[in-house]
């Protein structure tokens, strides 16, 4: 597998193009801010389930598309967890010193993805164009994960004002109906001792701030209205975690639940996108030294 390399004079990343088209090292401040696997080089798996796709999983930032969650077997083209072109080969357009332009066209789908390195941001611009004769049902993901030294001290959250929250279960499940304002929520301080969860908000952007550093991310909420929210600081001791995994998910999201395609047709939350048609997208992860407030 080839890794490709970004970088200017303030962020430095990593990219595996072969594997989902993830960065899987983001360089700041003298630091490696995103989650990275503890399991080495493992193929993927064809329909991954999704303890076959962590296993797989080289840490960063990818995109799950075209389903996102729980695997979908039903239709023309049965995906895995977080869909086939999250752990597919993506190819490479087009590359410079501080941009790349990836692209997935398999499933009469056709998707790009073009990453750029502008000072202290990483910007990334994606289309995605139904190139077949039938209506596809699509949902698109932003798995955007830290961890490493990010993720080694307390970590304060601050989504936009007025965003709205509500948990779900390790399985993706919202476990209220009842949306909740963020300052009630306990998520506005996160630590290593805090067990594993998940949630969901309301959002269109987000600051974390850990020790020295700020990310704040941000993307067009008409295409991703919701946030996943993931905290696994090695506290999950069963499969696939092994109390191996440190990662904190900041993930722009399609559906407000995890549980995949068949959830969110019910729903009506799922992209219905009809031949010939394309959606675009965008999202931003702005990186900065801040002073150390805890």
């Amino acid at each position: 597998m080839k890794i490709h390399r970004l970088a200017n004079d303030i962020i430095r990343l990593e990219l595996l193009p072969e594997i989902g088209g993830a960065i899987t090292k983001c360089f700041f401040a003298g630091k490696q801010i995103f989650a990275t696997s503890p399991y080495g080089k493992v193929e993927p798996a064809e329909l991954a389930d999704e303890p076959e796709w962590v296993k797989a999983w080289n840490g960063g930032w990818q995109l799950a598309i075209p389903n996102a969650g729980s695997k979908s077997l039903n239709g023309d083209y049965p995906q895995g967890f977080h869909g086939n072109a999250s752990q597919d080969r993506w190819q490479v357009e087009l590359i410079s010193e501080k941009s790349i332009s990836l692209r997935w066209q398999k499933e009469e789908l056709d998707v790009s993805r073009n990453i750029q390195l502008l000072e202290n941001k990483i910007a990334v611009e994606c289309a995605i164009a139904n190139i077949g004769s039938s209506e596809r049902e699509i949902i698109i993901t932003e798995h955007l994960i830290f961890g490493d030294e990010f993720i080694k001290g307390p970590i304060a959250l601050h989504p936009v004002q007025n965003s709205a929250f509500v948990p779900l279960d390790y399985y993706g499940n919202k476990t209220s109906a009842q949306w909740e304002n963020w300052g009630t929520t306990g998520w506005e301080e996160l630590s290593n001792e805090d067990p594993p969860r998940m949630g969901v908000l309301k959002t269109s952007g987000i600051s974390l701030i850990s020790g020295s550093i700020q990310a704040t991310v941000d993307w067009n909420s008409q295409i991703l209205p919701y946030l996943w929210l993931w905290q696994e600081f090695g506290k999950s001791v069963g499969e696939p975690w092994n109390g191996l995994v440190q990662a904190l998910g900041i993930e722009p999201a399609m559906t407000d639940n995890g549980l995949g395609m068949s959830e969110a047709l019910r729903t009506k939350q799922a992209l219905r996108l009809a031949p010939g048609a394309q959606i675009k997208w965008h999202i931003t992860l702005t990186l900065q030294e801040v002073k150390n407030e805890h």
